[in-house]
């Protein structure tokens, strides 16, 4: 569910988010899904990145950068925000 929120959210592909595209539209989604996994689901590191076909260091990584992101940019606060609210939506 998670997932696919974020992907109509930013208008990307599932296909772009699980897969190698590396291009900065398709890296920040993602990075957004894997931390509101995190945060959401508790699922371990190791879970996440397989969801991703990720390996588990880097959703370590994914989420270290949007808690970075989220101390000092309001317009990040608001998407997560307005994700985590579309999704408990979502998941009723």
């Amino acid at each position: 569910d998670i997932q696919h929120v974020v992907e109509e959210f930013y208008k990307v592909k599932h296909s772009d988010l699980v897969g190698s595209n590396r291009s900065r539209n398709i890296v920040y989604p993602r990075q957004i899904a894997i931390y509101l996994c995190r945060q959401l689901l508790d699922l371990p590191y190791n879970d996440i990145g397989k969801k991703f076909n990720r390996d588990h260091s880097t959703a370590m990584h994914s989420v270290a950068s949007v808690e970075e992101m989220l101390k000092d940019n309001r317009g990040v606060q608001e998407e997560i925000e307005a994700l985590q609210k579309i999704i408990s939506e979502y998941s009723e």
